[in-house]
């Protein structure tokens, strides 16, 4: 059932054309990945404060600062 569901949101997504998604959910975050994978499209998955980080032009964790 979980699978049928996801390969559903993984159509759905593609046929939006967006470039990503963006998640605040970790538990969604991983599913999505997985769906990205497994059905495609083949986009990057983020956490809403990653892309935020982006947008600052920091490139990751490593650069963050505390």
């Amino acid at each position: 059932m979980s699978m049928r569901l996801l390969k559903s949101k993984m159509r759905a997504v593609a046929s939006t054309g967006a470039q990503a998604i963006v998640t605040a959910n970790p538990g969604c975050h991983i599913q999505l990945e997985g769906g990205t994978r497994k059905f495609g499209p083949q986009i990057p998955v983020y956490h809403v404060v990653e892309l935020l980080a982006r947008s600052y032009g920091l490139a990751g964790p490593a650069t963050w600062k505390n």
